[in-house]
């Protein structure tokens, strides 16, 4: 039977994710759409509603986007709200630069290709190149051999 781990207050609450133990329970699938479900009961919150219909199965994982959009924009219209500054307000308290650094080393992590854009990793631009003959000033080194200097048409023999 699969279990998931549910947040007893929610992330989409305090905008972040509060992993302490004593804020998560392990439940089954139908018994977190469940406490989904009262929470939006009780609260009226669009991301219950919408974690609910996901959990219960009355919409798929991959029209969640489409649904997350409807039910917000018609929650931002019903509660007259514009721009929710009290939520980007909470997010930018959320990331301090501690949080931020975490974060970018998880990344780093999960993606060890990735690499924080340094000079050492930027290109080295090629110097320019004249050719003798035609005096022509060029940047792309295989094109510049291939067509000046000793393959130059202005070349005199």
């Amino acid at each position: 039977m699969d279990k998931h781990v549910h947040h007893i207050i929610p992330k989409h609450v305090t905008g972040v994710a509060n992993n302490h133990s004593d804020n998560l329970i392990t439940l089954t699938v139908e018994e977190h759409a469940e406490a989904h479900r009262k929470l939006f009961e009780e609260h009226g919150r669009w991301e219950d509603k919408l974690a609910y219909r996901l959990l219960s199965g009355e919409i798929k994982a991959q029209d969640k986007i489409k649904e997350f959009r409807k039910i917000h924009s018609k929650w931002m219209s019903e509660n007259n709200v514009s721009k929710r500054e009290d939520v980007k307000e909470k997010i930018k308290a959320a990331w301090t630069p501690e949080k931020r650094a975490a974060r970018s080393k998880l990344l780093r992590s999960i993606l060890p290709g990735h690499k924080k854009s340094t000079t050492k990793n930027m290109k080295v631009p090629k110097p320019l190149l004249t050719c003798p003959h035609c005096h022509k000033i060029g940047g792309g080194h295989s094109n510049m051999y291939r067509w000046h200097f000793d393959n130059c048409s202005q070349r005199k023999i």
